[in-house]
């Protein structure tokens, strides 16, 4: 591809004449999470409070933009880090650059950093495939840095390529089948279901249902992890969203009134299903079960080539597919800094902590300590 060089904007105006480019290489990965949009939506009411922009565009010899890190230096905690805008609610990130130069991409952000005195800060990069290269690149000479990889998660997602809806239902289990229908037959017969997507005008009350259904349910479960600068940081997106004909929220009715909603997006060639909720008091009717099995048809109509359920193990995401993506956040460090072993023994914690966080009579303390250790951020 030949040399590579980065420049880092650390002023928001300087970013209006590269958002065409840098939404254009996101819509090629089909990844929302890398987004100018996501940028803005999570910096207003999150990332302002605590973080510096530090965002490396990756030229060519000719001038022409091969990628993006869309970086934040960010204060929340000590040691300072180094970390991908708008992690704290994404699910997923890398280099903005097509999958066979994001190594050469990552390599010129690493070089820039260098050359700006920030060779010493913690690289915190969460959300990372697992099976990338370009954060191991990070490590450069052995005796100059090293990494540390926790928090092993995977992504499931359905590969939607050549399937119909009756071919899809037709890799599942016959028990399965039955239970898509069955829900969607007694829904529909029993209570008049009805299925809504939203528009400009419906986009707020929509909203507002998605996160009463949203908290409805969490609050059986041990709260929400979505705070108010996190819906704040949402409603922005989604109405970003609208506009580009991206959004995907879904509501369901039966008997007059809301009781499912689904907030999801298309983009490039991806399908998300991001967050949902539902009235507990329908659960012996399967709501939210029927609502994703309607959210995967209409992809599957729309024409997606991937349904991503992103990231999380729940049970529920197994009942509709067995293909999964792993994932996990790479902490990369100079050599020889106290708080290496740290991060060292973090990594050893975390993993134990996240067999305790299972168990709901643990959870709300395991998340407690989480704010205390070294790589924890607040936005």
């Amino acid at each position: 591809m030949g040399t590579l060089s980065a420049e880092l904007i650390d002023d928001l105006v300087q970013m209006e004449p590269v958002e065409d480019r840098w939404r254009d290489l996101a819509e090629s990965r089909s990844n929302a999470f890398v987004t100018p949009d996501w940028f803005h939506s999570w910096w207003e009411f999150q990332g302002s409070r605590s973080s510096s922009p530090l965002i490396s565009v990756v030229r060519r010899e000719d001038g022409s933009i091969a990628g993006l890190m869309p970086l934040v230096l960010d204060r929340s905690s000590r040691p300072r880090a180094i970390r991908f805008a708008g992690a704290s609610i994404g699910d997923r990130f890398h280099p903005i650059a097509e999958v066979e130069d994001e190594d050469e991409v990552a390599a010129a952000t690493l070089a820039a950093l260098e050359g700006a005195g920030l060779d010493g800060t913690m690289l915190l990069f969460e959300h990372a495939s697992s099976e990338s290269r370009w954060w191991r690149m990070q490590n450069g000479p052995p005796a100059k840095r090293k990494i540390v990889e926790q928090q092993q998660t995977v992504a499931p997602y359905i590969d939607l390529r050549g399937l119909d809806w009756d071919g899809y239902l037709a890799k599942r289990s016959r028990k399965f089948r039955k239970q898509v229908r069955r829900a969607e037959r007694t829904l529909t017969r029993e209570h008049g279901m009805r299925i809504r997507t939203t528009d400009a005008e419906t986009l707020d009350s929509d909203l507002a249902v998605l996160f009463r259904l949203h908290d409805l349910r969490r609050n059986m479960l041990g709260g929400s992890s979505l705070g108010p600068p996190a819906r704040r940081s949402l409603r922005r997106f989604a109405l970003a969203a609208q506009r580009r004909d991206w959004l995907r929220l879904i509501v369901l009715e039966a008997d007059g009134g809301p009781i499912a909603a689904f907030l999801g997006w298309r983009f490039g060639d991806s399908f998300v299903s991001y967050q949902g909720g539902f009235d507990p008091a329908w659960s012996k009717q399967s709501v939210g079960f029927a609502l994703e099995a309607l959210a995967i048809r209409a992809a599957i109509e729309e024409g997606a080539a991937e349904y991503d359920f992103l990231l999380g193990t729940e049970d529920w995401k197994r009942r509709f597919t067995d293909e999964e993506r792993p994932s996990q956040t790479a902490i990369v460090l100079r050599a020889g800094r106290p708080v290496w072993a740290l991060v060292a023994a973090e990594a050893r914690l975390r993993a134990l902590a996240d067999r305790f966080e299972r168990r709901p009579a643990t959870r709300k303390l395991v998340r407690s300590m989480h704010g205390l250790i070294p790589t924890a951020r607040r936005s």
